[in-house]
């Protein structure tokens, strides 16, 4: 079956809000929260067999195309230190990527999903836990469309809630 818009796995049965957008869940005991992903930031109507950028793939996407786990954890760790530019930034994680390492490239093609995070600042200076996301997931045209972008898809979330908002 083809899917038209990646929203209509919510239809098939045992996929939820949580596992389709993405949720806040507990790190450890100390109540701090961090976000994990959901299907919709890791599949597109577009299907991909390829290779998928090593800046910007979620580590679920990294794990799926092969690469161990421990191995994504450190590729993650990298590119938050510093961004892979060249492929020769790759070479150190050629031995030890597995399988998946011929599915990383540098770059992506035409559809990117830009984010931007938020926190509010507290009286007492402190961040608070409540965060705000927006991200939107844009395809670059080709010259000779009347504009060079599509808007995907657009997500508002606020604290744990995550729903998608239409951008009109």
């Amino acid at each position: 079956m083809r899917f038209q818009e990646v929203e209509e796995l919510l239809s098939v049965k045992g996929i939820t809000p949580e596992i389709f957008y993405g949720a806040w869940q507990p790190v450890d005991a100390s109540q701090h929260l961090t976000w994990r992903t959901g299907l919709a930031e890791c599949v597109s109507i577009y299907g991909a067999t390829g290779q998928f950028d090593v800046n910007t793939a979620p580590p679920a996407v990294l794990a799926d195309s092969g690469v161990p786990p421990e191995r994504v954890t450190a590729l993650v760790r990298q590119r938050r230190e510093k961004a892979f530019v060249k492929q020769d930034d790759l070479a150190p994680f050629a031995q030890i990527a597995g399988p998946g390492f011929t599915r990383l490239r540098i770059g992506g093609f035409t559809i990117f999903t830009l984010r931007s995070t938020a926190r509010l600042r507290l009286v007492d200076g402190q961040l608070s836990d409540l965060r705000r996301t927006v991200a939107a997931q844009v395809k670059f045209l080709q010259p000779g469309y009347e504009t060079s972008y599509h808007i995907l898809r657009w997500y508002d979330t606020v604290g744990q809630a995550s729903s998608p908002v239409s951008p009109e």
